[in-house]
């Protein structure tokens, strides 16, 4: 990385290290190289929300890809069961139509 995209990586870490909200990220062709997708790596174990990421066209050493790979796995997989949670706390409600 040229050290202007380096501090653009860095930044959009930081940014995903705290932004809950996204779901899904397209850094297609961007020129993360093996230093970027470290940075992101790293960024995505403190972000349990994003579940898609695409990074394909950034030279991304193998091993990086395995480990963002497994941590979108893990963060669909605590998504899932969330959602199963989330139902299975859910009051049931019962409704009636019967005049006493």
């Amino acid at each position: 990385l040229n050290p202007r995209q380096g501090e653009a990586v860095r930044v959009f870490a930081a940014m995903l290290r705290v932004n809950t909200h996204l779901k899904s990220v397209d850094l297609s062709s961007n020129s993360l190289g093996a230093e970027g997708g470290v940075v992101l790596r790293d960024s995505l174990d403190e972000n349990v929300n994003v579940t898609a990421l695409d990074v394909r066209v950034n030279k991304i050493a193998p091993e990086v890809l395995a480990a963002i790979k497994d941590t979108l796995s893990r963060n669909e997989e605590n998504q899932k069961n969330s959602k199963d949670r989330d139902k299975a706390n859910k009051p049931k409600l019962k409704v009636t139509s019967e005049k006493r």
